[in-house]
């Protein structure tokens, strides 16, 4: 754990309106499993390189796509 207290209240805060979706697995299907993992890994490259911009950017960008799919799939 980072210790990062506003990026664990991001992630609760994220991870639970995930969870709360009314189909979770089709939330978490393998396509983006596969997605996050690659996004991690750019956001991670990001961080090791002290790109504050780029690991910024690579975070809002995924959060907020899993954000809008949380949303979505809240709504069906």
């Amino acid at each position: 754990a980072s210790g990062n207290e506003p990026l664990m209240a991001l992630m609760e805060a994220v991870s639970t309106a995930i969870k709360d979706a009314s189909d979770y697995q089709h939330v978490t299907t393998p396509e983006r499993r596969a997605e996050a993992v690659k996004a991690h890994t750019v956001i991670l490259k990001a961080i090791a390189d002290q790109d504050e911009a780029a690991a910024f950017k690579r975070m809002d960008r995924h959060v907020s796509t899993y954000r809008d799919i949380a949303i979505r799939a809240a709504g069906d």
